[in-house]
């Protein structure tokens, strides 16, 4: 285990899936509405983050297209002291990772956790960031 692991204390099976990425930007930062509220698009934000999630995925080697049903743990390592919603990290997050190709859906996660990790030194001088770890289940077992 790394020090970014602390926030998640489950164990997972040997072929678990670990990997960085930066911290995501929140719902409300990610979308806007256009045309009169009618259409929704990604913001410069959510783009940017979409593009930089999807090269480091792909720099890693991480597009894996995972297809069975999934157990995702996030640990989320905050930026700062501001107080978060954590369900608000969650959406641009598991977006950009099916949009870099870790997995097909977001509709195949099955059991989905997320952590707070209070801010540390590295945390901060990092603008946050988040670990995750991702394993593909059968419907026999427990997430």
């Amino acid at each position: 285990m790394t020090d970014f692991d602390e926030g998640i204390k489950m164990p997972a099976p040997p072929d678990v899936l670990s990997f960085a990425l930066p911290f995501p930007p929140t719902v409300n930062h990610y979308y806007r509405r256009t045309n009169g509220g009618k259409r929704v698009v990604l913001t410069e934000r959510g783009v940017a983050y979409r593009s930089r999630v999807r090269a480091l995925v792909k720099g890693d080697r991480l597009d894996m297209g995972l297809t069975g049903r999934l157990t995702v743990h996030v640990s989320a390592h905050m930026p700062d002291q501001k107080v978060r919603d954590l369900d608000n990290l969650l959406k641009a997050l598991l977006d950009s990772m099916e949009k870099a190709g870790v997995y097909k859906s977001d509709g195949q996660i099955d059991d989905l956790r997320i952590t707070r990790v209070k801010c540390s030194e590295m945390s901060r001088d990092m603008g946050g960031l988040v670990t995750i770890r991702i394993w593909e289940h059968h419907d026999d077992e427990p997430g």
